[in-house]
């Protein structure tokens, strides 16, 4: 493993610890908090695994800034909560990535490397993708979740990909 590679792991393992014990209690709480409670969330965020939830996903769009993430056909595993809450989603089907750059600087900028293309799109078949925002509550809004009629063990490959961003470092 790469040293980028686990900085990036434990910046995630971090980032994600710290959102979901803030939404607990107040910042003041989270410093008070017994090291067993932090451990035993660690521990949780490093096995992350596919959950029950799914959907089909089906001409719907995901926005983030500049970013829009359209899922033309194929299927969402959500993983596990921890602590109550969904932090993670694979995605195995057909979509495109779409970057519109909002300003002319990063517009010129992004076409240096697109040989003139004023915006990025780029098809993909699978994707991953963490979030500690409102995310879960807008793929809820998206598509229609479910559970069951779908195995556990059939999530697309990209829970392995969690696992290995997740796990600990030897």
């Amino acid at each position: 493993m790469r040293p980028a590679y686990r900085f990036r792991s434990a910046v995630f393992i971090a980032s994600v610890l710290a959102r979901v014990l803030a939404a607990r209690g107040s910042a003041a709480e989270l410093a008070t908090a017994p090291p067993e409670e932090l451990l035993r969330v660690y521990a949780q965020l490093r096995q992350l695994k596919a959950g029950d939830p799914w959907a089909a996903a089906e001409r719907v769009s995901l926005r983030r800034d500049a970013a829009t993430f359209t899922f033309t056909s194929g299927r969402l595993h959500f993983a596990a909560p921890v602590e109550g809450h969904v932090l993670a989603a694979a995605f195995e089907g057909q979509g495109v990535f779409e970057f519109n750059p909002p300003t002319p600087i990063d517009r010129r900028q992004l076409s240096r490397f697109t040989r003139g293309a004023p915006k990025l799109e780029d098809p993909f078949r699978k994707a991953v993708f963490f979030f500690t925002d409102d995310s879960w509550g807008e793929f809820q809004k998206l598509v229609k979740v479910q559970t069951g009629g779908t195995p556990t063990a059939h999530a697309p490959p990209g829970f392995r990909e969690i696992a290995d961003i997740t796990k600990p470092v030897s």
